[in-house]
């Protein structure tokens, strides 16, 4: 992707330095001469240049086994590419059912189909 328009990179140098306090005698003052202070330590560059960026690109992979109606497990993996570099994602997830919410799910469904609202 080219960006054209309406650019702006900043770049900061690297930079030290050491706080040693705050003066209070002069405390009115304090929020300009920090920031006075700071600009003058922080060197950093503007560049108004047209560059160019991939798109992030991700792919994704599931497999799912169940075991028995109120057990299962997962395993995903995804891929990215992020500014170039090569990412893997790895899971594994196992997933349990409980048979009272399972109860509440079939009342649920033949409550709807009979036009009856669902219990909460």
């Amino acid at each position: 992707m080219r960006w054209k328009a309406d650019t702006e990179n900043y770049h900061l140098a690297d930079t030290t330095f050491r706080f040693e306090g705050i003066d209070l005698a002069d405390v009115g003052d304090f929020g300009d001469a920090y920031i006075d202070s700071l600009k003058y330590r922080i060197q950093d560059t503007t560049l108004y240049e047209a560059y160019t960026t991939g798109l992030n690109t991700s792919s994704y992979a599931s497999l799912m086994y169940q075991l028995t109606p109120y057990d299962r497990f997962t395993g995903t993996i995804a891929a990215h590419v992020v500014q170039g570099h090569f990412r893997m994602i790895y899971s594994a997830a196992y997933t349990r059912k409980s048979r009272a919410c399972v109860g509440l799910f079939r009342q649920c469904v033949q409550n709807t189909s009979a036009r009856h609202r669902c219990p909460d």
